[in-house]
């Protein structure tokens, strides 16, 4: 009998917040007290267009839509576009590129292709093959992969798509009871 149960789209994204919850990356963090949000369309000011492409492809394989938006609906290029280049440091900007460009590259080995020229199904699976590595060896400097996919969540739950789709909203969220079950409450608030 097969013990592995599976989960939704967004069961993976309530846990994957929850997780990244204690390692979000200071520029990311950066980014938020800035005030940095999603929008609609990336502007393509300091990405070729190629690496806009690279970029929106990620963000949509990691969130596609399905009954809820996706991170193409979210604006999540755009943020990931404006966090890397207004918000990173000129250190900070020039690891993510290079990493970038090793992620997309690095496939190369399994695949014999670069990134872009595999069929989605090899993306995913390269994508996630990245991910079970990154999570199962420490790096004090976190893979690609990792500082990715939390910004793509941050970008995602922070846009007004993807708050109001996974996150519950409420200006005054009403009185503090600290031990309720996940269950009962069904969403995790947005503020």
């Amino acid at each position: 009998m097969d013990n592995h149960k599976k989960i939704d789209r967004l069961e993976a994204i309530k846990r994957t917040g929850l997780l990244m919850g204690g390692v979000i990356f200071a520029p990311t963090i950066a980014g938020i007290l800035k005030g940095c949000t999603p929008s609609a369309t990336p502007s393509g000011v300091s990405f070729s267009q190629s690496r806009l492409k690279q970029i929106t492809k990620l963000a949509d394989l990691m969130l596609p839509a399905t009954s809820t938006p996706g991170a193409l609906d979210a604006g999540v290029p755009t943020f990931i576009e404006r966090m890397v280049t207004e918000v990173y440091s000129p250190e900070d900007r020039k690891t993510f590129m290079d990493k970038m460009d090793a992620f997309m590259l690095g496939s190369s080995t399994d695949f014999e292709a670069a990134f872009m020229e595999l069929t989605d199904d090899n993306k995913i699976a390269y994508m996630k093959e990245q991910t079970k590595v990154a999570l199962e060896t420490y790096s004090p400097a976190p893979p690609f992969i990792l500082i990715f996919k939390e910004l793509c969540l941050t970008g995602f739950c922070l846009s007004e798509a993807g708050s109001n789709s996974v996150l519950r909203y409420m200006q005054t969220p009403g009185k503090y009871e600290p031990c309720l079950p996940f269950e009962e409450v069904g969403k995790t608030w947005a503020t």
